[in-house]
C-alpha cells in the first residue's frame, strides 16, 4: 500500500469507513478475555497508526508496519514501541504477546497461511488473534489491486486458514452490509470496463474525501451496523469480515 493510502487514517474527521471501523475495533477487543488493560500487544500492518490510540487502552503495544514512512508519522507516547519488519520474513519472538491484531493485513500478503502460523507462535497460550479481512473473492476488482491486495476472502476460506495455523475460531461475521449493493456493483463495473475492456493497469483506491455533512452522516449509517454487532445482530454477507480466534 502507499504512504498516501494511509494517510486519511489520521484525525477525527477522517474517512467516515474508518471512523466506524475504529468503532469495530475496539468491540472486538472488548471481547477478548484479557481485560486487565496491561496486555502485551502487536499490531500488524499499522500503518500510520489510526488504532494505535485505542489498542494502548488495553494494554503495552508493539507496532509493526513495512513502510518506514508510514512508521515515521505515529507520534511518540508511553507504552508503545514501532518496529520496522516484512511480517513474510521478520520471525517473531515466540510466546511473547497476549494479542495480535491484523485489521487488513492478511490479503496484503502472498503466504498469509505461513503469516497466521508465525503470529500463532508469538502468542502465549490463550492469547488472541483479532482480524478484518476484505470478503467475497468475486468483488477483487481495481480497488484492491490500488491497494496491493492478493485476494479477497470467503468467509470459509479465512475461518480454514484461521484454523489451519492452529487456532480456535472465537467469533467470525460481517460489516459494512448497509454499502454493500452499491460498493459491490461500483466494483464489479469498474472491473468490467477498466479491465476487461480498457485494458487499464494503474488503478486507484475507492477510497475518497467527502463534505463534513456527507461524511459525517455516512458514519451514523455505517457505524449503525457496529452498534447492532454489539447487540448480537448478526449479518448474512458484507465488504468486511471480522473475527476473534484463541490460541
Amino acid at each position: 500500500m502507499d504512504l498516501k493510502d494511509y494517510i486519511p487514517l489520521k484525525g477525527s474527521d477522517s474517512n467516515f469507513w474508518y471512523r466506524a471501523k475504529l468503532n469495530l475495533i475496539s468491540f472486538l477487543l472488548r471481547n477478548i478475555d484479557n481485560k486487565s488493560g496491561n496486555a502485551k500487544i502487536l499490531d500488524l500492518g499499522c500503518g500510520t497508526g489510526f488504532e494505535i490510540d485505542e489498542l494502548l487502552r488495553f494494554g503495552d503495544v508493539s507496532a509493526l508496519d513495512i513502510s518506514k514512512e508510514a512508521l515515521d508519522r505515529i507520534e511518540a507516547r508511553p507504552g508503545l514501541t514501532l518496529l520496522c519488519a516484512d511480517i513474510e520474513k521478520h520471525c517473531l519472538e515466540k510466546d511473547k504477546y497476549d494479542c495480535v491484531c491484523c485489521f487488513d493485513l492478511l490479503e496484503h500478503l502472498k503466504e498469509d497461511g505461513q503469516a497466521l502460523k508465525n503470529i500463532f507462535n508469538s502468542l502465549k497460550k490463550g492469547g488472541f488473534l483479532v482480524f478484518t479481512v476484505p470478503a467475497f473473492p468475486s468483488l477483487y476488482s481495481s480497488h484492491d489491486l490500488a491497494l496491493g491486495h492478493y485476494r479477497r476472502y470467503s468467509r470459509k476460506e479465512i475461518r480454514g486458514k484461521v484454523k489451519a495455523a492452529g487456532f480456535t475460531i472465537n467469533k467470525t461475521g460481517y460489516w459494512n452490509f448497509i454499502f454493500f449493493i452499491f460498493e459491490a456493483a461500483v466494483r464489479i463495473l469498474k472491473n468490467l470496463f477498466l479491465v476487461r475492456l480498457l485494458g487499464k493497469k494503474k488503478f486507484n483506491s475507492d477510497m475518497a474525501s467527502y463534505p463534513k455533512v456527507i461524511n459525517s452522516f455516512l458514519f451514523s449509517i455505517l457505524n449503525l451496523e457496529v452498534v447492532l454487532i454489539r447487540n448480537k445482530f448478526t449479518f448474512p454477507f458484507g465488504l468486511t469480515i471480522y473475527g476473534i480466534a484463541k490460541k
